[in-house]
């Protein structure tokens, strides 16, 4: 949707799609490249079905703890090792 002008009128919305042409003028309307960058940058957002759960060593687990134990966010935590906040839950609920 874009608000374009009617004379006197005013401004109304109007309805209207992309083509994404190979090439065009990206200040009127995006191109084929825009859209595949989107999708692009989509990917890692969107779900990606069911996976495996992590499987960490002994020695991951004790780091993991370590760092969280002394104040460490588990989010920056969990995405240094490639997993999820929740596994970083699962390490942190076994007793050690």
């Amino acid at each position: 949707m874009r608000l374009v002008e009617r004379g006197s009128f005013g401004f109304a919305a109007e309805y209207f799609s992309f083509d994404f042409p190979p090439i065009a003028d990206v200040t009127k309307e995006p191109n084929e490249k825009v859209l595949v960058d989107t999708i692009t940058l989509l990917l890692d957002l969107v779900a990606k079905g069911p996976q495996q759960p992590p499987k960490l060593s002994e020695q991951q687990r004790s780091e993991i703890a370590t760092r969280v134990g002394m104040g460490e966010p588990a989010a920056v935590v969990a995405k240094y090792y490639g997993i999820g906040v929740d596994a970083i839950r699962e390490v942190m609920a076994v007793p050690r």
